[in-house]
């Protein structure tokens, strides 16, 4: 856009900058380049100074693993099944620890707070009936939050960035419920993405279509070394 070809107009600070952008591409969209969902997801995002990092594959491919390594408890509910039909929120607390060793706060500080409910047992249930209840009774799909303490983000110099881990349904999977539009929304609006891929699941073509659409959309998702 010729409106972002002039630097000098742009602030020192990044995030004034990332909402001067906004803001223009606003102007200048009307509903044809952007969807205006996605415009206010960033702008959320922005004046909230959240980092998102999401975690994206195809169903059954290990993000909900991979999040409970990195967590290093198994709160995430998995399943030979299908399983994630919701986008699940991991918000990290940083601590000082005092003493306790940072797996031992990650326990601690695991807390859910729309059920007030503390503990990987029994947040993990909950995931569980939740996931039942969009699967099976066709729930609202809607975007719960789990606060917990991310060994890997407590030695980042995040200042008073907020940063969240996003658990996400298959991006490949039927439609039917509405569950891989979720995961979409999400992908366009996340700050940084995770791509898992299984070696399991390398007969097709699947996890190549969907990286191709991802660049399509977005050519600078990608970059060549």
């Amino acid at each position: 856009m010729q409106a972002f070809s002039r630097t000098a107009e742009l602030s020192p600070s990044i995030t004034e900058s990332c909402q001067f952008i906004l803001d223009t591409i606003r102007k200048r969209n009307n509903g044809i380049l952007v969807q205006e969902k996605w415009l206010n997801e960033t702008e959320y995002l922005l004046k909230n100074k959240v980092l998102t990092i999401g975690v994206f594959g195809r169903h059954k491919a290990g993000k909900s693993t991979l999040l409970n390594a990195l967590l290093h408890h198994e709160v995430l509910s998995v399943a030979d099944t299908n399983e994630t039909a919701f986008i699940l929120r991991i918000c990290h607390k940083p601590s000082d620890h005092h003493g306790n060793s940072c797996f031992e706060d990650t326990e601690q500080f695991l807390f859910m707070k729309e059920e007030e409910i503390k503990g990987r047992r029994s947040i993990r249930k909950i995931i569980q009936k939740t996931n039942s209840d969009i699967r099976e009774k066709g729930a609202t799909i809607d975007v719960h939050e789990v606060t917990a303490h991310v060994p890997f983000l407590c030695r980042c110099a995040t200042d008073d960035i907020n940063t969240v881990l996003l658990d996400t349904p298959g991006l490949s999977e039927s439609n039917e419920l509405g569950i891989s539009e979720v995961s979409e929304h999400q992908l366009m609006t996340c700050s940084v993405f995770v791509f898992v891929i299984s070696c399991q699941q390398l007969q097709d073509s699947i996890d190549t279509d969907s990286l191709k659409a991802i660049v399509k959309r977005d050519p600078s998702t990608i970059h060549k070394p």
